[in-house]
């Protein structure tokens, strides 16, 4: 993403939609959340790539794992659309 130095520039960006903005960047931050947990869709050598030499793919999906139940959390206690 060009551009895009700070989480304002981040924020700035993905929030162009107006009020509902929010509800598409939290599927599709799900969406990928649940991508890196199965892995047909992002292979171990897909993590390696990415994420080498910072984590290793059972790592990285322990910490996508978390994230995902975070969010699920956070959506069931309605503190997130």
């Amino acid at each position: 993403m060009a551009g895009i130095k700070t989480n304002e520039d981040m924020i700035n960006a993905l929030f162009t939609l107006g009020p509902t903005t929010s509800v598409y960047v939290i599927e599709a931050l799900r969406a990928g959340l649940e991508a890196y947990l199965n892995k047909d869709i992002v292979s171990d050598e897909d993590i390696k790539k990415t994420w080498c030499p910072l984590d290793s793919p059972a790592g990285v999906r322990s910490k996508m794992k978390i994230l995902r139940d975070n969010l699920q959390n956070l959506q069931q206690n309605k503190k997130l659309l």
